[in-house]
């Protein structure tokens, strides 16, 4: 998920993508929605007793005082798979 936030007045700007992984022979599914400005991933595991789960979850943001920082964060839009914005 990426998400990209933008001031209205100064032009400040913080995008943020977080992915996630999951590590388990056990059977699991994945459902992540992403809307107005919130992102949630949850993962239903069918846990069996000493079989290890491990998940990652991996984030980064980056800040700017400019437009460029947004542009910035649109350029992985593709790769993420879900973006959101919004404006405060």
């Amino acid at each position: 998920m990426l998400f990209s936030f933008l001031t209205r007045n100064s032009g400040m700007a913080l995008s943020c993508g977080v992915d996630h992984a999951l590590d388990t022979i056990c059977a699991f599914t994945v459902n992540a929605t992403c809307a107005n400005g919130t992102g949630q991933v949850v993962f239903d595991v069918d846990a069996e007793p000493g079989q290890p789960i491990h998940l990652v979850k991996y984030i980064t943001y980056h800040t700017s005082r400019s437009q460029q920082g947004r542009r910035a964060s649109g350029a992985g839009r593709a790769d993420a798979g879900s973006r959101a914005e919004t404006r405060f």
